[in-house]
């Protein structure tokens, strides 16, 4: 706009040019500062820690409206586009230096010494999320626990199940392996634990938009609109955020995404680097270990193969020999990597792997196909609790209307069948996914087609997903599906809305007042028949509407923290630090007698320790240590019971040990006083007062504060 304003004045030629880039740099500068003194004037009152982190955001945001007055936004955004991974990486180095995540950790306040610490024990911005405990009881604490012990990041965790953990899948490993897990946790050894922390964790929400978008601007048709339309969708959707960034997404699209420009390369260097790219994305798909969402998305990922090698068919034949050899030097390399961790690994795959559960766990398939239509009430979640929200967590799909439209795609007259195949692979691949999500498959084939080894309610996961792909080829065909297009669109629109609302309404019923039923279900209604249009004007609009509800989605789910002071600048952190220092070997345990909620309470303090960096025996054991309940459990009568993947509580008792199974991941172990000894507990960590002796073992209080006590074993 100002730009436009010199040129009104000023003559594009090249003797003015020197002067109205100087004009323009003294007019952005004097803006910026009035703009900054005006921030700062209106916020110094502000406490001077959270103040200085909110001036810290309220200054960049500031700056990018700025940049949106005084440059050509079209310019502004195709530069922004064009050197997206640079642009991508700053943000990354911005949050990460300044210590900001999104991790619940905020809710230990709530349950450990409440109030006493610093004032970033609180989020900056949002709200904590109770329901996200896989990742601030568990996932966080565990990756935190891996900068303690002797060997830092190394092979094993001296901290978790009270030592001699794997590290690999549940904690940070920094080594050559690192490469072909997740080359965003080398942030921990480069930076320390609070940077690490921070890159990682923002790291895997930019890398999932940056490979979407990619994955997208290729199956778009090199359509940058739809491209960034397709990262919305999938990074600010429910399923995403809600499910704590589910591991896969970004190394398959990252994958697909180098093997597709490998093919398209003309340069001989270039392919190397792609064949190295496609080397690590793949070996770190293959090394999540977790099948319930691999592979489903697997398949995702073989059909998108296939697809890419039928469209590139001409220009794989012209590949020369040294190309090929490329390629499978590539895939040696990943062999490499994805070997190399499997048996840094083995004792957690062997352990897992013969587990009650979830080891032995076979499915199906069974009725779970309404949840795709619970798009409509997904972009609330974040305002209005729903209950379990990861588990209501969907993709905006707009299921199933763009199957529907796929289908209609392929019986379309006067297309070239090369121009079809994308929607025949995806329609051929639904078919068994929709019938394993609606009535179930014989086990024989679930087990040839291993789907036996997900879960409907995951799986349905990746037909939505599916869906946002078919969206985003079906909006980059220029020429209209039907004769009547209009009409035909919004009838089939109608149509699937119905079915949406009726599903919806089915099992969520409570959920929206039935004015704000009425509102969404206008509104995506409106999207749909907008989106869907074959007229770029029209579906542009469609388009900018479902960015604006993408955001909607997931702009208030997570919370913004800044480092660990919750964790590690308690009182009792403090106390706990000194212990570690002095007995770095002593092992732990967490006591809670909690008559509402003894477990869970014992979780979070679990965590807690965990996170504090002192081996803590009753922390989640991600495989059983069965040596350890073989010690109070010679003769193995409760080995049902601990031979999973489980939390569990201990109540001290006089009677003989004993164990009950809570939950399928959850355990209760009465344990008699004198196996203290046997497993060797140094220290206990307790929300009550204990006796200072029980049976042989005695108790030595030696911290005492807002109804946290720390006792030593004798």
């Amino acid at each position: 706009m100002i730009l436009k304003i010199y040129d009104s004045i000023l003559h594009k030629t090249e003797e003015n040019k020197k002067f109205r880039i100087k004009l323009f740099v003294i007019y952005s500068i004097l803006l910026y500062v009035l703009l900054l003194a005006a921030v700062f004037a209106g916020t110094h009152k502000i406490y001077y820690g959270t103040g200085n982190e909110k001036r810290k955001l309220i200054y960049v945001f500031m700056e990018l409206f700025l940049m949106h007055i005084m440059f050509d936004i079209k310019k502004m955004y195709a530069y922004a586009f064009r050197f997206r991974y640079l642009v991508g990486l700053a943000v990354l180095l911005f949050l990460s230096i300044n210590k900001f995540h999104g991790d619940s950790m905020s809710i230990y306040d709530s349950y450990i010494e409440a109030g006493q610490g610093t004032v970033f024990n609180q989020p900056l911005l949002g709200q904590e999320r109770y329901i996200r405990t896989d990742e601030w009881v568990i996932s966080s604490p565990s990756r935190i626990s891996s900068s303690f012990g002797e060997t830092p990041y190394g092979k094993y965790n001296d901290v978790l199940r009270g030592g001699n953990t794997v590290n690999g899948p549940t904690g940070i490993r920094v080594g050559f392996t690192t490469l072909g897990k997740n080359f965003l946790e080398y942030g921990f050894g480069l930076f320390g634990p609070e940077i690490g922390f921070s890159f990682l964790w923002f790291g895997q929400i930019i890398m999932t938009f940056l490979m979407t978008m990619e994955l997208c601007y290729i199956i778009g048709r090199k359509n940058k609109l739809l491209a960034v339309l397709g990262a919305f969708l999938v990074t600010c959707s429910s399923f995403y955020l809600w499910w704590g960034f589910p591991m896969m997404l970004w190394p398959l699209e990252g994958a697909l995404c180098w093997f597709y420009y490998f093919i398209n390369s003309d340069s001989r260097k270039k392919r190397c680097g792609f064949a190295a790219l496609f080397a690590i994305f793949f070996a770190t798909f293959v090394n999540i270990l977790y099948p319930a969402w691999q592979i489903p998305f697997g398949y995702v990922a073989l059909c998108l193969a296939i697809w890419m090698i039928v469209e590139n068919f001409e220009k794989i034949k012209r590949l020369k020999l040294v190309d090929y050899v490329i390629f499978v030097l590539g895939l040696c390399l990943s062999v490499v990597m994805i070997l190399g961790y499997l048996m840094e690994n083995v004792d957690y795959i062997s352990g897992i792997s013969n587990t009650v559960y979830p080891g032995l766990r076979l499915e199906k398939g069974f009725f779970n196909l309404f949840k795709p239509f619970w798009y409509l009430i997904s972009p609330f979640y974040a305002y209005k609790d729903i209950g379990n929200t990861s588990e209501c967590g969907v993709f905006l799909s707009f299921f199933p209307m763009p199957i529907i439209l796929g289908i209609c795609y392929i019986f379309k007259k006067g297309k070239k069948l090369i121009d079809k195949w994308f929607y025949i692979i995806f329609t051929a691949l639904l078919v068994p996914f929709v019938l394993y999500c609606w009535t179930g498959l014989p086990m024989s084939i679930a087990k040839c087609t291993m789907l036996s080894m997900t879960l409907p309610y995951r799986l349905v996961d990746a037909i939505g997903y599916i869906c946002i792909l078919m969206m985003i080829r079906l909006a980059s065909e220029k020429e209209a599906i039907f004769k009547h297009e209009k009409i035909v669109n919004t009838v089939l629109a109608i149509i699937c809305i119905v079915l949406a609302y009726n599903q919806t309404m089915k099992y969520k019923s409570f959920y929206l007042s039935g004015t704000m039923m009425a509102v969404t279900v206008a509104v995506h209604l409106a999207l749909m028949i907008l989106f869907f249009r074959s007229k770029w004007e029209i579906k542009r609009i469609g388009i900018a509407g479902l960015i604006v509800v993408s955001i909607f989605t997931g702009i208030y789910v997570r919370p913004l923290m800044k480092g660990f002071d919750v964790l590690w600048e308690k009182p009792v952190s403090k106390q706990i630090a000194a212990i570690r220092e002095e007995d770095p070997k002593g092992r732990w345990i967490v006591y809670s007698n909690d008559e509402n909620d003894p477990s869970g309470k014992s979780f979070i303090y679990q965590g807690f320790l965990v996170a504090n960096g002192v081996p803590t025996v009753n922390s989640v054991s991600s495989y059983p240590n069965l040596d350890m309940w073989h010690a109070i459990d010679p003769a193995k009568q409760y080995e049902y019971e601990y031979n999973r993947y489980f939390h569990f509580n201990i109540l001290l008792t006089t009677e003989p040990t004993s164990i009950e199974l809570l939950a399928p991941d959850n355990l209760q172990v009465h344990l008699n006083a004198n196996d203290l000894k046997t497993w060797d507990i140094n220290y206990i960590f307790s929300d009550c007062t204990l006796p200072l002796n029980i049976l042989d073992t005695n108790f030595d209080l030696i911290y005492d504060n807002a109804g946290i006590y720390i006792y030593k074993v004798y």
